[in-house]
C-alpha cells in the first residue's frame, strides 16, 4: 500500500516554499546578507601637523597597511602634507608604510643624537633642553633645501598626479604691515614658484599674517596638489609645512603661502574632504586636539588621538617635541602610532560590525513578522 503524505500541519508535513525564513540559520543568512568588512570601507586619511611629530603617522599608517585598510583619498597639514604627498603618490598602502618609515629613519639619522642628556626627551629637565635647542634647531627639517631634496628624491609628480586625491591646508599671506626693504620686491618680475628669501616683502607679511590668524579673520585653505604642474606641486606642498617665522613662505603661482596648520585654524583638514567621502580617519598628533568631529555630521570620523602626550610638559616642551629628530625619539613616536592606530581602529571597526549585525537582527525580525502575513503558497523559498 502506498505511503500517502502527511496532512498540511502535520508535524513532520512539508510547507509550501520550504522552510520559513524566520526559521534558517541565521549565521548563514547574516553571511548571505554580504556584510562589508569594516576595514574595507573606503576611507578618507586626514594628517594632522606638528613638524618632528610627524614620525607618528609612520607607524599608524603601518597598521592600516598591514590591515589593508581602504584608504581613497588624502588631506594634510604642515608635516602631514609632506607625509600625505607620499602615501597618496605610492602604489599601495604597504609601498607608503615602506616609503614613510625610510623617510623618517633618513631624517633621523641625519639629525642625529640630542648633544646634552640621555637622550630621551619626554625625561629632559629644562636645562637640558635649552641646551639641546641650538641643535635641534640647526636640525633637518630647518635646514634650508632639506626638505626639497628629500620631496625631489621620494616624491614621483607623475605618480601624485595619477595616485589619490591629496588636499593640503595652506594660508595665503597677505600684504605687509611694514614696506619692504628690498627694492627688488617693487619690480613687475617676480619669482612665481618658489622660496621667498631674503628680507622681502612676502617675508615681512608674517606680521599681518599671524594677527590675522589669531584673531580669526583669516582662514586656512586647501589645494588639490594632483593636478599642479611639477615645481609648482613640490612648493605647494613645502609651502604648508614653511613655519611662520623659522621657514621663508612659498610663491605658489605668485602667491607667497605659510603652514596652513599654524595659521588659519586648518591643522587638522577634515573638512577638506566633506562632501567627498563619508568615513574619515583623523591621525592626530596632540593627545588633547581642537578638534570637534561633531561639525561634520555627515561623516563618520574616526579619530586616532596619542595615548600619552607627545611632548613634555613645561618651558621649551611643545617647541623641542617639534624639532627632536633624533632616532631614539623617532623610534619611540612609530611605535606609538602603530600601538594608538591598532587600539582605536579595532575598536571602531568592532563597533562598525556590530551596528551592521544589529541593523541585519532589526531587519530579520521584521521579515518573520511579514512573513507570518504572507501566504503559504506566495513565500519565497
Amino acid at each position: 500500500m502506498a505511503r500517502s503524505e502527511p496532512l498540511l500541519g502535520a508535524a513532520d508535513a512539508p510547507l509550501p516554499g520550504g522552510k520559513p525564513r524566520g526559521s534558517r540559520d541565521i549565521v548563514a543568512a547574516f553571511h548571505e546578507s554580504a556584510p562589508v568588512d569594516p576595514r574595507r570601507r573606503p576611507a578618507g586619511l586626514v594628517l594632522a601637523g606638528g613638524g618632528a611629530k610627524g614620525a607618528y603617522h609612520a607607524g599608524a599608517l603601518q597598521y592600516l597597511a598591514e590591515q589593508d585598510a581602504q584608504i581613497v583619498a588624502v588631506a594634510g597639514a604642515s608635516v602631514g602634507a609632506l607625509n600625505g604627498a607620499l602615501i597618496a603618490a605610492a602604489p599601495t598602502l604597504h609601498d607608503a608604510a615602506r616609503m614613510l618609515c625610510q623617510v623618517w629613519q633618513e631624517t633621523a639619522e641625519a639629525a642625529g643624537a640630542p648633544s646634552h642628556g640621555s637622550g630621551d626627551l619626554m625625561s629632559e629637565s629644562v636645562s637640558t633642553r635649552l641646551r639641546n635647542l641650538p641643535g635641534r634647531l640647526a636640525g633637518p627639517m630647518l635646514r634650508p633645501g632639506y626638505l626639497d631634496r628629500m620631496i625631489e628624491k621620494y616624491l614621483d609628480p607623475v605618480a601624485l598626479r595619477d595616485g589619490l586625491p591629496l588636499f593640503i591646508s595652506v594660508f595665503r599671506s597677505g600684504d605687509p604691515a611694514l614696506p619692504s626693504l628690498n627694492p627688488f620686491d617693487y619690480l613687475r618680475q617676480q619669482d612665481w614658484d618658489g622660496p621667498a628669501r631674503g628680507l622681502s616683502k612676502k617675508r615681512l607679511a608674517v606680521v599681518t599674517d599671524l594677527l590675522l590668524s589669531k584673531t580669526g579673520a583669516k582662514k586656512s585653505d586647501w589645494l588639490l596638489a594632483n593636478d599642479l604642474p611639477e615645481r609648482r606641486m613640490f612648493n605647494a606642498i613645502l609651502a604648508s609645512a614653511a613655519i611662520p617665522v623659522v621657514m621663508p613662505p612659498r610663491n605658489v603661482d605668485g602667491t607667497a603661502m605659510r603652514d596652513g596648520g599654524v595659521l588659519g585654524g586648518g591643522n587638522v583638514p577634515v573638512a577638506a574632504l566633506e562632501g567627498r567621502i563619508s568615513r574619515v580617519i583623523a591621525i592626530h598628533l596632540d593627545a588633547f586636539p581642537l578638534f570637534h568631529a561633531g561639525r561634520f555630521s555627515g561623516m563618520d570620523v574616526i579619530e586616532i588621538i596619542p595615548g600619552s602626550p607627545l611632548a613634555p610638559s613645561g618651558p621649551l616642551g611643545a617647541a623641542s617635541a617639534s624639532l627632536d629628530l633624533s632616532p631614539a625619539r623617532v623610534e619611540a613616536l612609530t611605535e606609538l602610532g602603530y600601538a594608538d592606530a591598532e587600539r582605536t581602529l579595532q575598536a571602531a571597526w568592532a563597533q562598525d560590525a556590530a551596528q551592521q549585525a544589529a541593523a541585519f537582527l532589526d531587519y530579520r525580525r521584521a521579515d518573520a513578522v511579514r512573513e507570518l502575513d504572507e501566504p503559504l503558497e506566495g513565500r519565497q523559498p
